[in-house]
Order: C-alpha cells, then structure tokens, then sequence
C-alpha cells in the first residue's frame, strides 16, 4: 500500500511533467493534441493521488485547492475547468 509520501511525490512527478511538456507556451499547446491528452492524464493522475492521501494531510493544508476537491481527477471535472484552453 502507498503512503502519503509517496503519493505527494506522484504528485510532484505529474506537476514537474506537465511543465516539461507544456513549457513551449500556449500557442504550443493548442496546436499539439498529444500534450493535451498527456496534461489531462497527469491531472488525472495529481486528483487520483491527493484523493487518496491521508485525512491528516487534507485537513492541516486546507490552502491546497486538489485536497478540498479531490474530485478533479473526474473527466467531467477536469473538461469543466479546462474548458477555456481551447479557442
């Protein structure tokens, strides 16, 4: 079974993943589907991850956003707060 500190490191390896991939800018993004596909992975997998973090870590960081809503891993979800990055 996974513990909390492994399960922040997911975490940190998906962040540090999608800033590799998307660190050509905006322009870059929106013309490249793989990347898009591969940032809505990560996401999915930085929600699957804070979900299953401890109730001891989401109650003393409450400033963290993933960990009051760790439903941000649903596809819906994400669609619905990455809805604006297409123009």
């Amino acid at each position: 079974m996974r513990d909390d500190r492994e399960r922040l490191l997911d975490i940190l390896e998906a962040i540090v993943s999608i800033e590799r991939h998307t660190s050509l800018g905006r322009e870059a993004f929106d013309r490249d589907e793989l990347v898009q596909a591969w940032t809505l992975h990560q996401l999915q997998t930085i929600g699957e991850a804070a979900r299953r973090l401890s109730e001891h870590i989401r109650h003393n960081h409450p400033e963290v956003p993933i960990l009051r809503d760790p439903e941000l891993d649903r596809s819906d979800r994400i669609s619905e707060l990455t809805a604006g990055w297409r123009r």
